[in-house]
């Protein structure tokens, strides 16, 4: 019943084997001898059509001057065996994703993704293992030792050295890596304190060596998928070279703001950069400098206290405001098991919510700005990061579970206030337990807190494969519109600081940044503001020169899944909002040349006053 639906897959049934059922929803996978000896014979000569059915469809008439070609069966070890005895790695590592033998991977010497018909999750194993000559002729390696501190002692993460060598495993399979069974390796690396893990170009072994005490890894990384060989790739000017680095991915996706298909690119990477497994090692096995970089592939969730501007109007309102954070900050001190403390800012100093009409200003000035220097320090805004215990090691639970909450330096009532967790070695249901606990606080407290996607806090604003932020182009007046989108309140605007934003996506007509190098990321500091209800925030992209005459980018990003009506529904009075400023702003440029004219005109007549009664 799995094995069809797709071209490709078996068409016909054997001659002598029993009638298919007449529901193809409903097989009987018993004992039947068809299931164990299918195949079908395969047109060569043009393509294929569809079957009607996954196991038993109708057979069609072929012509006995064809060529034929038999399946082999996926579901019979032996078949399966056969069929991979000389395929790659590669080959092997997506086999799984066909729906019936290995017919594509016969036809074709690639992956065809246009057949993908499931998920391609991949297996915990793979039998591909290159051979000793090639190891060391085509392949780089490194070796360093990790070790736990004495076993019997309080800090002591895991009960023994297998435990680690489990977690070692665990922590190498999230990162698509497969292990390689010790059938499928020479006898040499057939040891049973020895084990390796595989992703074709990149092959992991963990050795206990019980005499020293650690566990020692060793990393082959192969010579054409090493750092240095990609980056010479990268600085060569042939396209056809630099391909095989990089590779640009175009599609259209279905935007619910727009309410229309828009285009989309990603960028994908043959080989991925080398991974710094020795310090994520040396974390695993009990650093107790616990810090995640943001070079590991790490896991974590992202929240924000959002403060309503309507009740931070008085002095009252922002020393309640504090007190109840005040109390937030004492829940998280309990809970970590040490005092957390923060910065309390001076909110006069951040923009206020005055509400007041937006004067005239002189032609040629945005209004208020910060400087760029300014901007860039605030993209490296200051947090705090404190180690979460969430499971201690016992008997019955061998894993000692962690997790690093992290929080904002720093706190102003009239900006936002963010709160993560993230983690290596810990399982769901506790943070899930953690995450509620959290929000069951706020709301006890009064504080309006929210979830956000990972794209609130990258420089890679379409980092979601499905989803692509709308943007309004403002060629004129960007500056002055983001000022008065923070400045009055009632816009439910608040500021979340700045944030560093690629700037190389399609769509962005002309817009002028400072050249940077092949090496250096192609990001410039946006400010970000976020809706009070949390429903969506907006990342605004203006040019290096930020001036009056600078173009700006305001990308409007949903934050929940909301019904499209709802999405399409915020996004047009945003786009409405935006245009009435344009509007004003334009009137306001226009009244102030009238003056300037007038001004001239008046310094004119002067002059040839003067000149008269000179």
């Amino acid at each position: 019943a799995g094995a069809g639906g797709s071209a490709g897959s078996a068409r016909g049934r054997e001659p002598n084997s029993p009638k298919s059922p007449k529901s193809p929803s409903s097989p009987k996978l018993g004992k039947s001898p068809s299931l164990s000896k299918i195949y079908s014979r395969v047109d060569s000569s043009r393509p294929s059509q569809p079957s009607s059915s996954a196991v038993g469809g109708t057979a069609q008439p072929q012509s006995r001057s064809r060529s034929k070609r038999f399946k082999l069966n996926p579901f019979r070890a032996e078949d399966e065996r056969q069929l991979l005895e000389k395929r790659t790695h590669n080959r092997r590592r997506w086999s799984h994703v066909f729906p019936v033998g290995e017919e594509e991977f016969k036809r074709h010497a690639y992956v065809n993704w246009m057949s993908l018909c499931q998920p391609a999750i991949l297996p915990l194993t793979t039998d591909f293992f290159p051979s000793e000559d090639a190891l060391r002729d085509d392949f780089l390696f490194n070796t360093y030792s990790v070790s736990l501190l004495a076993l019997d002692s309080a800090t002591a993460h895991y009960n023994s050295h297998n435990d680690l060598m489990s977690e070692l495993i665990l922590q190498r399979l999230t990162q698509d890596m497969q292990i390689v069974p010790k059938a499928a390796l020479p006898r040499t690396r057939q040891a049973a304190n020895t084990h390796v893990l595989s992703m074709g170009h990149r092959i992991t072994q963990l050795s206990f060596k019980e005499a020293e005490s650690v566990i020692e890894v060793t990393h082959y990384v192969a010579r054409w998928a090493s750092f240095s060989e990609q980056r010479k790739l990268m600085k060569n000017n042939d396209l056809a070279l630099r391909s095989r680095v990089m590779q640009d991915y175009t599609y259209s996706v279905f935007n619910k703001a727009q309410t229309t298909f828009v285009p989309n690119r990603q960028k994908f990477r043959k080989y991925a950069e080398d991974y710094p497994w020795n310090p994520l090692d040396n974390l695993v096995c009990g650093d107790d400098d616990k810090i995640l970089s943001e070079n590991q592939n790490y896991r974590r969730i992202l929240y924000a206290l959002v403060p309503q501007l309507s009740e931070l109007e008085t002095e009252e309102g922002k020393e309640e405001y504090k007190e109840r954070f005040g109390r937030l900050l004492d829940y998280l001190s309990n809970r970590c098991g040490t005092k957390i403390t923060v910065d309390f800012a001076d909110s006069e100093k951040e923009p206020s919510g005055s509400g007041s009409e937006p004067k005239a200003s002189p032609i040629g000035s945005p209004g208020r700005r910060k400087s760029v220097s300014n901007r860039r320090r605030e993209t490296k805004r200051e947090t705090k990061s404190i180690i979460l215990p969430l499971a201690e090691k016992k008997k019955t639970n061998k894993r000692f579970e962690w997790a690093v909450m992290q929080v904002n330096a720093a706190f102003n009532p009239l900006r936002v206030f963010r709160i993560s967790f993230q983690w290596l070695v810990a399982s769901s249901p506790r943070i899930e337990t953690e995450v509620k606990s959290l929000i069951r606080k706020c709301a006890q407290f009064g504080l309006n807190l929210h979830q956000f996607p990972e794209t609130s806090v990258s420089s890679n604003l379409f980092l979601h494969a499905f989803i692509s932020p709308p943007k309004i182009i403002v060629e004129r007046g960007g500056p002055w519109i983001e000022s008065q989108l923070l400045a009055n309140p009632r816009h439910g605007f608040v500021d979340d600081g700045y944030r560093n934003t690629d700037y190389d996506i399609p769509g962005l007509p002309n817009f002028r940044f400072k050249p940077k190098s092949m090496y250096s990321p192609k990001t410039e500091p946006a400010r970000q503001l976020i809706h009070a209800s949390g429903e969506f925030f907006i990342r605004i992209l203006q040019e290096s020169d930020r001036d009056s005459s600078s173009k700006v980018a305001f990308f409007y990003i949903n934050n929940r899944d909301s019904s499209q009506s709802s999405v399409a529904h915020h996004f047009e009075l945003f786009c409405g909002m935006i245009k009435d400023y344009e509007a004003r702003w334009l009137a306001m440029q226009e009244e102030a040349r009238k003056e300037e004219l007038a001004k001239e005109e008046e310094w004119g007549k002067r002059v040839v006053e003067a000149q008269k009664n000179a």
